[in-house]
């Protein structure tokens, strides 16, 4: 819903994320991909943060505000969006260590117990969530859901900025202590995810509070400025500003700060039509099952081709990577068209029924 309460649907926004995903995705195979690399890649996850923020206010503050819907029952519709394609992943990463036996059954019991109740890993030897190691962003979603859900929601401009300035200035510091921006889903910085977070999420949500005077600074934009805002994504995402240069750290808050919130607003504005927005659609379909598969899928062919071949993914590299890629999209869109797009109406239907307060 739009601050003037009639119901809009952001086709670029959309795309983003879905170009977003299939980046992340590719920075997470890098060895079928080598030595073509993204290093910039890891941004894409404040992205999502970011359009995390604007879509969930978007749909849900108005209600939530109103009392029409209880912070409870909106939490239940983010559990219910987030967990079924985060354990889809989690339960192929398990059959993935199996099959590859690189996990003694008891740690691999451990791991699959602690996953199913979102958990994080505590073994600071180990991925947060080793099934399925993007599973930390998800896990700071739902916190973040809940801090929304709870009180952000019906907080006042001044507060939402205040929270972005605190957010922005521990996520700041933790990237100049620990010499990197690529932080949050290591086991001491579990905290710092959370800044991260706090800092686009609502950013996110002031984007949609302004929505109104934005559309009328920025007037509408069709099809040209959205293929240009697509490429600046590619561009911002793919840039070669490898984490060991002096430039990563500015460079990763000047994307962070500035450039992804000027992207989104732009985008906002944007209308695509044709077959840009069909494409815009697919997209936004594609990008929550991809990021949910991608990297457990990409472990069961690595392990696959290793043992079939004897010799490592990378050694067919950079061919292996397309492929491996393209496997990762058609296994995530099975899901989505097969597990998510089902379940997620059965779901609706059901907490529609429970979701609002009497």
């Amino acid at each position: 819903m739009t601050r003037s309460g009639h119901r809009d649907y952001f086709y670029a926004l959309e795309g983003i994320r879905g170009i977003a995903a299939l980046l992340v995705a590719a920075r997470h195979m890098i060895p079928a991909f080598r030595p073509v690399t993204s290093p910039s890649s890891y941004l894409a996850v404040d992205i999502f943060f970011l359009l995390s923020g604007f879509v969930l206010a978007a749909s849900y503050e108005q209600r939530l505000q109103s009392g029409y819907l209880t912070a409870r029952s909106f939490f239940a519709l983010r559990l219910a969006r987030i967990y079924p394609l985060y354990m889809v992943g989690t339960l192929f990463g398990f059959f993935v260590f199996v099959f590859r036996e690189e996990i003694s059954p008891p740690s691999l019991s451990q791991a699959l117990t602690l996953a199913v109740l979102f958990l994080p890993n505590p073994d600071p030897a180990t991925n947060l969530y080793p099934l399925n190691p993007p599973a930390w962003s998800l896990l700071s979603e739902l916190v973040m859901s809940f801090i929304y859900g709870v009180f952000l929601c019906r907080a006042r401009n001044a507060f939402v900025w205040a929270t972005a300035a605190v957010s922005g200035a521990a996520f700041t510091w933790a990237t100049v202590a620990h010499g990197r921006a690529d932080i949050g889903f290591q086991q001491d910085l579990l905290w710092a995810g959370m800044a991260r977070i706090g800092l686009s999420f609502s950013v996110g949500v002031l984007v949609y509070r302004h929505l109104n005077d934005l559309r009328a600074l920025i007037g509408p934009l069709g099809d040209k400025a959205t293929i240009a805002i697509f490429g600046a994504v590619v561009l911002a995402l793919a840039a070669p500003v490898s984490q060991t240069s002096p430039l990563s750290m500015p460079y990763a808050m000047l994307m962070i700060f500035i450039v992804f919130p000027a992207i989104m607003i732009a985008s906002v504005n944007a209308s695509p039509t044709g077959r840009l927005q069909d494409t815009s659609i697919w997209l936004g379909r594609l990008s929550f099952p991809l990021y949910a598969v991608h990297a457990p899928v990409f472990m069961g062919i690595e392990g696959l081709t290793h043992r079939i071949t004897g010799v490592e993914i990378g050694a067919y590299a950079p061919w292996a990577g397309p492929v491996v890629l393209a496997a990762a999209v058609w296994i995530a869109l099975l899901v989505e068209r097969h597990f998510d797009r089902p379940l997620r109406t059965v779901l609706k239907t059901w907490l529609s029924k429970k979701s609002y307060a009497s």
